[in-house]
């Protein structure tokens, strides 16, 4: 309501509602009557933008608290949770998995300590995602180890990807004054519709190993007897 109302009223009533003077929503209301309501009628509205306010602020806050669950604090990539969460139901869908493992990254917090260590890691995750499609999910499982569920599930999906992180790393990270280059050693398991997810992650955790014995910085797939670089 306008009609009658000073514009200083106005402000304070947009207002309404956030006991820290912060915005919450926008309450809009109208009428057909003519002439307009009693300026009296902002008292219910008042009240009902409290009630809508209190509303508001709730689900914010179960949306940060959502986000803290389903997404890692330090590089924005998805959590343990956050994955279960988005898969949710749709398990059978046909994603390979590509486990990547940073490669010596632990030199990287034992020579630049590990608020260094979490800045590299935000660029090295930035650029990973970089390089993904939208249909891919990548997850933080903990310290430098992430898994990629790759689309489609098919072997050759899951090469080229592995394929454009390992370009996309060749760069070094800089950091402030601080240069570092950040390899990866990646291990892919083909979607098999026989395997459980467990069992196709045990696979990639394989093959990530074998690229790592075959001199790290590359990729290899698991039930073959080849690696990329």
């Amino acid at each position: 309501y306008t009609m009658g109302v000073d514009g200083e009223r106005l402000r304070d009533f947009a207002t309404v509602g956030g006991s820290d003077g912060e915005v919450s929503g926008c309450l809009v209301v109208w009428s057909q009557r003519d002439p307009e309501p009693p300026v009296g009628y902002l008292g219910v509205l008042e009240r009902v933008g409290g009630l809508a306010d209190l509303a508001i602020r709730r689900r914010r806050e179960r949306q940060r608290m959502r986000h803290m669950v389903d997404f890692d604090q330090v590089t924005g990539a998805l959590s343990r949770a956050g994955l279960d969460s988005m898969i949710s139901g749709s398990e059978t869908l046909p994603r390979a998995r590509l486990l990547i493992d940073l490669d010596d990254f632990k030199d990287v917090n034992d020579r630049h300590g590990h608020i260094m260590g979490d800045d590299v890691l935000r660029v090295a995750v930035k650029r990973l995602l970089s390089v993904l499609r939208y249909q891919d999910l990548l997850a933080r499982l903990g310290g430098d180890e992430f898994l990629l569920l790759v689309a489609g599930g098919e072997e050759d999906q899951a090469v080229a990807v592995a394929r454009r992180i390992a370009s996309i790393l060749e760069d070094p990270i800089t950091v402030g004054s601080v240069s570092v280059h950040v390899r990866a050693s990646s291990g892919i398991a083909p979607w098999d519709p026989a395997a459980t997810p467990a069992q196709l992650i045990d696979r990639a955790d394989q093959a990530m190993y074998s690229a790592k014995r075959a001199g790290k910085n590359r990729w290899a797939v698991w039930g073959a007897q080849r690696a990329g670089d």
